[in-house]
């Protein structure tokens, strides 16, 4: 996916959540597999912007869409492979 097709103000925050959703929401917006979202927590200082709730991990959407804008590249930390 494009980084000019990731647009911030496609997603709206659901009521009450104060903007944080799942690894499942947010793998559905970036069109991405979950374990590709949780991968991406686990990179230290690369890492997307993220919450951890004891065990869970929650997500601002607009925060992660421009933490990729910022990056300029695909999220791939530079490498060609699919994981």
């Amino acid at each position: 996916m494009a980084n000019q097709d990731l647009n911030p103000n496609d997603y709206r925050e659901p009521v009450g959540l104060s903007g944080l959703i799942d690894v499942q929401q947010l793998a559905q917006i970036l069109q991405v597999p979950r374990s590709w979202v949780y991968q991406r927590t686990r990179l230290g200082p690369g890492a997307i912007p993220h919450v951890k709730l004891g065990k869970y991990v929650r997500f601002n959407a607009q925060e992660v869409i421009a933490f990729f804008r910022a990056k300029g590249n695909d999220g791939n930390n530079g490498t060609n492979h699919v994981s």
